[in-house]
């Protein structure tokens, strides 16, 4: 037992981030209260450029409106279509934010370690480590106060999600669309406590067709989540979407 805690102390002095320190020692307790439901990921990442609206340090009102708005901005020239799909009023869990990769990668281990769902999310030169992202503000605050009782400092911010989507046709904006619908759908459904729809994740990909580089790239990622899929709906949501970020940005 007491060369595991020397492991424990050498491996931490490797990492630079104070807050990193901190949390070790608010969760060293190895039971620590079971992780929620995740949210998933793994979808997009090519030729959608994806970037976060946030309303940092705001009071979250439960009787805030969860909304979805497309807004098409035109488009006829020669590259093909640009249009733009938002999902405003969603819900995250942050446990951190860090201006390197390697720190942020450092705390999502130690949070798995310690049977915590934690996910990466880059913006800009900054990674967010969020615990999951929610529809419903009532079910992230509940979330966030259970975290809090197992001593794991948290907060519960809106998040808002745009994707810009460029050089696609029509029927690629069809299929985008219909997929970002699909996904606000299991996030709620997750919320309501309800079976992720698989069903409905394969009739999507059965509803389609995948032939342009684009289209055969999400359907890839598609069906590789739902390969993976696990209890932990909610973060395999959130990573879909973090993945979708990648690719658009490679």
């Amino acid at each position: 037992m007491k060369q595991r805690k020397l492991e424990v102390v050498e491996r931490n002095k490797k990492l630079n981030s104070p807050q990193l320190k901190r949390w070790k020692a608010l969760l060293f307790n190895r039971y620590f209260f079971s992780i929620f439901s995740g949210m998933a990921v793994g979808v997009i990442f090519g030729l959608i450029s994806l970037n976060l609206l946030t309303e940092n340090g705001q009071p979250i009102s439960a009787d805030k409106k969860v909304q979805q708005t497309m807004t098409n901005h035109a488009a006829n020239d020669e590259t093909g279509l640009t249009e733009t799909v938002r999902v405003d009023d969603l819900y995250v869990i942050q446990l951190g934010l860090f201006n390197d990769m390697k720190n942020a990668e450092a705390a999502r281990a130690f949070f798995s370690d310690k049977r915590i769902a934690a996910t990466i999310w880059p913006e800009g030169d900054q990674y967010y480590i969020f615990h999951g992202i929610f529809a419903n503000a009532e079910k992230a605050k509940a979330k966030q106060e259970a975290l809090m009782n197992d001593d794991v400092e948290s907060f519960v911010k809106t998040w808002s999600i745009e994707m810009t989507i460029q050089n696609a046709n029509e029927d690629e904006l069809k299929r985008i669309q219909s997929l970002v619908d699909l996904w606000k759908h299991s996030l709620e459904q997750v919320d309501a406590e309800k079976d992720f729809p698989v069903d409905e994740w394969n009739e999507w990909l059965e509803s389609g067709s995948s032939q342009s580089p684009l289209m055969e790239r999400i359907h890839e990622h598609v069906s590789q989540m739902l390969d993976e899929r696990s209890q932990h709906e909610r973060a395999k949501l959130l990573d879909l979407m973090v993945d979708v970020k990648s690719m658009l940005q490679s």
